[in-house]
């Protein structure tokens, strides 16, 4: 498994169960290439890949596998 997953926690002293580390890298390693990840404060583990084009996608995964998307196309337009 990815250390640098495992090492995902807050200032506050938030961590995460090693089960969801497993489910977000099994999530990640099948992505063509890597996004950027981070904690939420809400417990959520966010993933994002920000084009220079001005495209962005944003995933939220929470550890009952819930997943908030939300993205930007080149256009401005917001789903």
């Amino acid at each position: 498994m990815n250390n640098n997953l495992k090492k995902l926690e807050f200032d506050n002293g938030i961590s995460f169960e090693d089960s969801f580390i497993e489910t977000i890298h099994d999530i990640v390693k099948r992505l063509p290439y890597q996004p950027e990840i981070f904690p939420t404060f809400a417990g959520n583990i966010q993933l994002e890949y920000e084009e220079n084009n001005g495209k962005y996608l944003e995933i939220e995964i929470t550890p009952n596998n819930t997943m908030h998307i939300f993205k930007i196309d080149e256009n401005g337009n917001e789903y």
